[in-house]
């Protein structure tokens, strides 16, 4: 009798899962949007001789258009990706974004 319910049980494990729409997704917004244009203002200045970081420049899109810094870094933080914001306010160097403020330990891994 254990044997039938059990293969009842399994075989109907996926029942009706083809019917069942995906749950959204639960998108937390990670604090520390007010401050992406500075941190990226700030970018602009922490490179080689006063320059630029990488970071700081617009990213292109795969239709051909582009978004600035800060227009990444708050859609980044509207949808749940963690920009280390407040340390980016203090680097020095373009290499402290990666070496500072994009540890483990500050974005909650």
């Amino acid at each position: 009798m254990r044997e039938v319910f059990l293969l009842l049980v399994l075989g109907c494990w996926g029942c009706g899962a083809e019917s069942m729409p995906e749950p959204p997704p639960h998108i937390v917004p990670q604090p520390g949007e007010d401050k992406c244009i500075s941190a990226c203002a700030h970018m602009e200045t922490a490179g080689p001789d006063g320059g630029a970081c990488e970071e700081s420049q617009p990213i292109q899109l795969k239709d051909g258009g582009t978004v600035t810094c800060s227009e990444f870094c708050r859609y980044q933080h509207q949808n749940g990706v963690f920009w280390n914001t407040e340390c980016l306010l203090t680097v020095k160097t373009c290499e402290e974004i990666e070496t500072v403020c994009n540890t483990p330990s500050d974005s909650g891994l």
